[in-house]
């Protein structure tokens, strides 16, 4: 279902490049057309998946690969042009001359590792997805592989110093696979950079709403059945709220308690401030993509008709003047033990 809206379009407005917002509408994927490619994906309703055997439900094509790349960008803008938190840690692990080792999991077109490969350029980043959608240039000490992540992987144990993952959770039916693995590869005194986006929709704090079902009725319902959709596909939709609990269950492999951030997201330019506008213009175009992207996992759920009202439905709510609606995204970075 394509939205006709322009303004939150925000994928191909011109807003983006008048404003110097970095390339969120970039060419970031190899041509997935090329023959060679071909037998790594499946096509349905015009929509590129994988073709193996990972849970991982959503599409990797063009458009969703700029919902990733503009998700980057939001997430760096929050963080202060940062792409991690806990910054001096990062620095302090891959600053001290030797050579180092990053790996990033469900890595995408590896926007994350393209762009701290630049600032970098002595550490080696390898990126790994169960798919091919390495960009066509990248940095000489970026290396993409292809893997699932849900299995145990092939580097020996205790070789990496970062390991780093991003909106990984719907790729395996049990998350703490993912942290077992990092922990297995990780050095000790190595880190574990983990970033999910809570599959919930919030308000901002302070705004008080004594009934959210009155408020948001479509992105209540709207998330809800993403819930169920996901649990049908053996998927657990609520591993992002708990991802600090989940790493915390495993004080032999990691220091704990590890340190973690909620960071709220605004949706639409409710904002008071010029930057919070600014995120949620891009924001609330890229929760749209999100529900055209899961669109096929809630027809499951509910009939066509419904699925394509709701979405109507929460399109309105994003859009109302001053709604100070918000979504979350939850940082984690541990300290692997030893």
């Amino acid at each position: 279902m394509k939205n006709e809206d322009p303004y939150i379009d925000v994928f191909n407005d011109p807003y983006i490049e008048t404003n110097q917002t970095p390339h969120d509408n970039e060419d970031p994927y190899i041509d997935i057309n090329d023959p060679q490619l071909e037998t790594y994906f499946t096509e349905h309703d015009g929509r590129r998946y994988h073709a193996g055997t990972s849970p991982y439900p959503l599409p990797l094509d063009a458009r969703e690969v700029q919902r990733f790349v503009t998700e980057h960008n939001i997430i760096r803008d929050v963080l202060d042009q940062n792409l991690y938190i806990r910054p001096d840690d990062v620095q302090r692990v891959l600053e001290d001359g030797t050579e180092k080792q990053v790996v990033d999991l469900a890595t995408g077109n590896g926007k994350w590792m393209r762009d701290l490969a630049e600032q970098f350029p002595y550490v080696q980043f390898h990126g790994l997805d169960i798919v091919p959608l390495s960009p066509r240039q990248y940095p000489h000490n970026v290396f993409f592989e292809l893997d699932d992540i849900g299995n145990r992987g092939t580097r020996n144990d205790a070789t990496v110093d970062i390991v780093h993952v991003r909106s990984a959770f719907m790729t395996t039916s049990d998350y703490r696979r993912i942290i077992q693995e990092a922990a297995r590869i990780l050095k000790p005194g190595g880190l574990f950079l983990a970033t999910e986006w809570h599959q919930s929709i919030y308000v901002q704090p302070g705004l008080q709403i004594p009934d959210m079902q009155a408020y948001v009725p479509n992105l209540r319902r709207f998330y809800e059945t993403l819930h169920n959709a996901l649990r049908s596909r053996n998927i657990d939709a609520t591993v992002p709220a708990i991802l600090p609990d989940l790493i915390n269950g495993f004080p032999d492999l990691f220091n704990t308690p590890v340190h973690a951030e909620g960071h709220f997201v605004p949706i639409g330019t409710w904002s008071t401030r010029e930057i919070g506008r600014d995120i949620g213009f891009r924001m609330r175009g890229v929760v749209t993509r999100y529900m055209e992207s899961v669109r096929h996992l809630l027809v499951g759920q509910l009939p066509e008709d419904d699925v394509d009202a709701m979405i109507a439905g929460c399109e309105q709510e994003m859009a109302r003047e001053g709604s100070g609606l918000s979504l979350v995204f939850q940082a984690v970075c541990a300290v692997r033990s030893g």
